[in-house]
């Protein structure tokens, strides 16, 4: 679906301020998957995201979407047709004065025939649970709900693939919880292809995938269980294991049999993890 071999990317080549944001690159993304990328800041997290769709292009190395290459001009829109963006600032993505006028535009501005804008509309808002909010003003929502209108944009020009670039770091709790648990259901029941950049850990834990991105470079591309239990990788790429990996290991250390591979990401699987131990005690 979305290969990239031996990619670089370096911002200012040749002056004073040049920088090596990434560093001989190689990611396969398949059709279907939940992949999280994590990093420090400055690892490249956001640049990396910026390939997939052709907002960044390697200085070195190639991307290919469906075997089209994003540094062909002539790619650029089918390209972007099927890999949509949701950014960590909903706000730079909101541009109409009502909910369901702002999920039309992305739509009006494909062509698309009215009558077929409508069908997308409904299903879209009825995806991230805001039927009850279309004639709404995006500007009096939540944050959580304002991150919710822009993945409903974004959804309602039926993309392949959406890449979410921290789409929680300006969230408080309730709305991590709430963008979080509608781009699983994306994922679960739509089957969209997910590429989720983030900085919080126990977010990374709902992927099938979790790549680590240490100073540019892939340190680790592996199912959470396994990158979560190498403490020596977390530490070397300025990671802390998530919540419940933590409280996972200290009541491993207290004797309390937690399967070594439990790396979240909900607490109620927890629970039932601790209630069968009970029970067969």
């Amino acid at each position: 679906m979305i290969r990239l071999d031996k990619v670089s990317l370096t911002y200012h080549p040749g002056s004073e301020d040049e920088v090596h944001a990434l560093t001989d690159v190689d990611l396969t993304i398949d059709r279907g998957e939940f992949v999280a990328v994590v990093g420090a800041n400055g690892s490249g997290k956001s640049t990396l995201a910026q390939l997939f769709n052709a907002l960044l292009l390697p200085t070195s190395g190639s991307v290919r979407v469906d075997g089209l290459l994003t540094s062909d001009p002539n790619a650029l829109w089918e390209i972007r047709r099927r890999v949509g963006m949701v950014f960590q600032n909903p706000d730079n993505q909101l541009v109409a004065t009502t909910v369901e006028e702002d999920v039309a535009f992305g739509p009006e501005n494909l062509g698309i025939d009215p009558d077929e804008i409508g069908v997308r509309l409904d299903r879209a808002l009825r995806a991230v649970g805001l039927e009850a909010f279309r004639h709404r003003p995006p500007h009096r929502l939540s944050g959580g709900q304002k991150q919710r209108v822009a993945i409903a944009g974004v959804l309602a020009m039926q993309p392949d693939v959406i890449v979410l670039d921290e789409p929680t770091a300006m969230l408080d709790p309730r709305g991590r919880r709430d963008v979080l648990a509608t781009v699983r259901r994306l994922h679960r029941e739509a089957g969209i292809t997910v590429i989720y950049i983030t900085h919080f850990m126990d977010e990374a834990a709902a992927a099938d995938r979790v790549v680590v991105l240490d100073r540019g470079r892939v340190a680790c591309d592996d199912v959470p269980g396994r990158v979560f239990r190498d403490r020596a990788l977390l530490e070397r790429a300025g990671l802390d294991e998530p919540p419940l990996v933590q409280l996972a290991g200290a009541l491993r250390r207290r004797g309390v049999p937690v399967p070594a591979d439990f790396a979240g990401p909900d607490l109620e699987e927890l629970v039932e993890i601790l209630c069968r131990l009970r029970s067969s005690a």
